[in-house]
């Protein structure tokens, strides 16, 4: 329950500073690093075009993610969205080359929560695979899901993140 809370105002604190929609051209996010859930990941989302919306501001993207040790294997997509939690989080999300079959459940797309280094916080990272239909648009319902972030485990313990454009 601590946890969840702590996710709660983190993200409610970053989509303070989120503002409103409007067009993003720039916004990039970017990196390559590790954790201790999600394996090391490579991510590179660039938006296509303005956010939308007023809770997650989402705007369409193009890019890659590839990692590899996961808890789920070695995966691989391509961005189809970005969903903007402020200046420093943000949600990439997109489709599975190869889905991932689990429990009886096939996970045809992917999330990658990013929270980039500030003061307060420090760097973290979450991917998993997931089934983003009837979850909204770029899976920005799943800032809340899953307990995340699963800390200490989700800290970035190499390489850097970096999230740009996002105000």
């Amino acid at each position: 329950m601590k946890r969840l809370l702590l996710v709660a105002a983190v993200v409610c604190g970053s989509l303070a500073a989120a503002g409103t929609a409007g067009a993003m051209p720039s916004l990039l996010v970017t990196g390559a690093g590790a954790s201790t859930t999600s394996g090391h990941v490579v991510v590179t989302a660039r938006a296509t075009g303005p956010a939308e919306g007023s809770f997650i501001p989402v705007a369409p993207a193009t890019g890659f993610v590839r990692v590899l040790g996961s808890f789920f294997g070695d995966l691989s997509g391509s961005v189809t969205c970005i969903g903007v939690g402020g200046p420093n989080a943000a949600i990439v999300s997109g489709n599975l080359d190869t889905p991932v079959v689990s429990g009886g459940f096939t996970y045809r797309n992917f999330s990658l929560l990013v929270v980039s280094r500030n003061p307060q916080i420090q760097s973290w990272i979450s991917f998993f695979p997931d089934n983003l239909t009837g979850l909204g648009p770029c899976g920005t319902s799943l800032f809340f899901a899953f307990g995340v972030p699963n800390l200490p485990n989700d800290f970035v313990v190499s390489g850097q993140f970096v999230i740009l454009g996002a105000s």
